[in-house]
């Protein structure tokens, strides 16, 4: 098989039968599908059998329940192709994806990663998509890939990688947006990546999802894995990529203000971490900035100082 296909499943039989028919109808066919059964307590681990039943590229692994990364991770141990995905079970993808983007990376063997459209929020009001012009990354790839912000759509679905990608890489288990934590790591290990215009992950709205559930605990890995980013380009003098990423890191934190029951303490340390790298007004302007990076720098340096004279004096003891 060329190509792996990893599908975590977790008591979703409303959404279990529609993802996996995406993927089997697919026109291009060289595919082992992993459907990782995480100790679902409804019918989709049987579902899942039924389905392995009727098509001998489906394989199903039963597991105690671990969670999402860990249900990935075992996906990732199990699978044999050069080449391996991601796609949640209550999502599925466009018709016709899979044989043009699989023909970009047999034309062009040296791709580790290739990233195609996704739909976030397909079917809500606020839905929007992220596309891309066919395009090759294969020199200054991870200052590149800060340059274009990748970072804000780092997720695990919609990008097929080379599995060696993996040998020393898998998802942290036990905490939310675990595809944030490693996307960068495997970005600076590819020697090329590719952004393709074919196809669309249709990205499903599903309020018991973890990362709808906003709580603090659920929100803070997202902000603590960019500031890790943050300090990773500081380190590595890709000066011209701070700015937004201080933007970004500042308005996750000021996210983190609607969650209930908020770490006072981690807020108030998260906050003097990142304004420790904004740069100075003079330093900004030099950049030559737009007038929609100006709008950005100063209003989020406006609203963050007045959440956080609000935030710290409701909680004096800090």
């Amino acid at each position: 098989m060329y190509l792996s296909v990893i599908v975590p499943v977790y008591n979703c039989t409303q959404y279990i039968d529609r993802c996996i028919e995406s993927i089997v109808s697919q026109s291009f066919k060289e595919i082992e599908l992993i459907l990782v059964d995480d100790g679902s307590t409804d019918n989709s681990g049987v579902r899942c059998d039924e389905w392995a039943a009727k098509d001998s590229r489906i394989t199903v692994i039963h597991r105690e329940n671990g969670g999402l990364s860990a249900a990935r991770n075992t996906g990732i141990e199990h699978a044999t192709s050069e080449y391996i995905t991601f796609v949640d079970a209550d999502d599925m993808i466009t018709p016709y994806l899979l044989e043009p983007n699989i023909n970009i990376l047999k034309q062009n063997p040296d791709i580790d990663l290739l990233e195609y459209p996704i739909e976030v929020h397909f079917d809500a009001p606020n839905g929007y998509t992220i596309q891309f012009d066919t395009t090759f990354i294969r020199e200054d790839i991870f200052h590149k890939w800060l340059s274009i912000r990748g970072y804000t759509h780092c997720y695990a679905c919609n990008k097929i990688y080379k599995k060696h990608l993996f040998d020393t890489i898998r998802f942290p288990e036990g905490e939310s947006f675990e595809d944030a934590a490693i996307c960068p790591s495997l970005i600076q290990k590819a020697k090329c990546i590719c952004f393709s215009v074919y196809g669309k992950y249709l990205y499903f709205t599903n309020g018991d999802g973890i990362t709808n559930r906003y709580s603090f605990k659920n929100q803070e890995p997202l902000l603590r894995h960019n500031c890790s980013l943050l300090e990773t380009a500081t380190n590595l003098g890709y000066k011209d990529t701070l700015t937004a990423l201080w933007i970004c890191c500042l308005n996750l934190l000021i996210d983190l203000k609607r969650c209930a029951e908020p770490n006072y303490s981690y807020t108030k340390s998260a906050a003097s971490f990142i304004d420790g790298y904004r740069p100075s007004i003079g330093l900004f302007l030099k950049s030559k900035p737009t007038l929609k990076d100006c709008f950005k720098y100063f209003g989020a340096t406006i609203i963050g100082v007045n959440c956080f004279t609000n935030l710290l004096s409701k909680n004096r003891s800090l």
